[in-house]
């Protein structure tokens, strides 16, 4: 899966084989990334300015859009699948949740998406 990859505090690169493609779990979903902000956040990470623990390797890219392809079970994830979101990775200052927005596909929680209108 093609990815900016966080290798460790402060230090970045581009992979196109870093991650395999992830696999989402209950109340999860599959996301297709059409689209990733580079925000100031972003940039802090990038630099290695944060002060959240963070396990290693970890996909950037702290918000996106995308059409959901997956969903890990449950009833409100499964009512995403086939449409277009907008998602946000990062949770009140906890960091990434469970990977970033600056790849091929997100895993994103159900409650993390908004539905887009055509």
């Amino acid at each position: 899966m093609k990815s900016i990859v966080l290798k460790d505090k402060g230090v970045f690169e581009y992979s196109e084989n870093a991650m395999d493609k992830p696999v989402p779990g209950e109340g999860q979903v599959l996301i297709k990334v059409e689209c990733a902000p580079l925000n100031p956040i972003d940039l802090i990470f990038m630099q290695g300015k944060y002060s959240t623990n963070i396990d290693y390797p970890v996909v950037l890219g702290g918000e996106g859009s995308g059409t959901v392809i997956a969903s890990g079970g449950g009833l409100l994830a499964w009512r995403l699948v086939g449409k277009r979101v907008a998602f946000s990775q990062i949770i009140s200052g906890a960091g990434f949740k469970s990977g970033g927005a600056f790849a091929e596909y997100a895993i994103v929680d159900r409650h993390y998406c908004l539905v887009l209108p055509n």
